[in-house]
């Protein structure tokens, strides 16, 4: 297996990396890139310059800027969710659990903001339409649906359609995490009012 190499100019090393490690590069770079200047920025060429690979190495993970940009959303959306799981799991009530998924989605959201967007960019994963996302989607949606049934059996939650009441939930915490993207909420008060949504049994 070849490793993959940028084109050095006088004075510079080569940054060498093999077959499975320059696509994990590519993702790093394309993460910092991401972070700092937001999805429009992203490209084919400006991740090999920040990896220090030549222009053509991403192509052979990348087909195109699509592909590449579906990759770096896939990787955030699986980063936005474990971070969900993460603040759910140990929490001793439904409630409790959704109010602590709640908050981290606007954590998430308000660290970094491009990656969120990003995750929800049509462009990337068009709802209703086949993307490598869409596993990810689904077990997410799955274990909300699970959380609000058990919400309801505990008695935090009003006994209505589960997928009505989930998508509810979901609209509220992803309309304040956009407020607060948009600054017209500071990320302080996220706690507070996504604990007005429902009690703490």
């Amino acid at each position: 297996m070849l490793p993959m190499s940028r084109s050095a100019g006088p004075g510079t090393r080569e940054k060498t990396y093999h077959h499975g490690q320059l696509r994990e590069a590519l993702l790093n770079a394309a993460h910092e890139i991401l972070d700092a200047q937001g999805a429009a920025a992203l490209s084919l060429r400006e991740i090999a310059r920040h990896a220090g690979v030549s222009h053509a190495a991403p192509y052979h993970h990348f087909p195109d800027k699509q592909h590449l940009l579906q990759a770096v959303a896939e990787r955030c959306l699986v980063q936005f969710n474990e971070a969900q799981e993460a603040a759910a799991s140990g929490q001793p009530t439904a409630a409790q659990a959704i109010l602590a998924i709640g908050e981290a989605y606007v954590a998430y959201a308000a660290a970094r903001p491009h990656a969120f967007q990003l995750i929800f960019d049509p462009a990337i994963c068009t709802p209703g339409q086949p993307s490598p996302l869409t596993p990810i989607i689904e077990h997410s949606h799955d274990q909300r649906r699970a959380l609000v049934t058990r919400a309801i059996q505990e008695g935090s939650l009003p006994d209505r359609p589960v997928p009505d009441l989930t998508d509810a939930l979901w609209a509220t915490v992803h309309g304040l995490a956009d407020l607060v993207i948009l600054g017209h909420l500071p990320a302080s008060r996220a706690p507070a009012l996504l604990a007005a949504l429902l009690p703490r049994p």
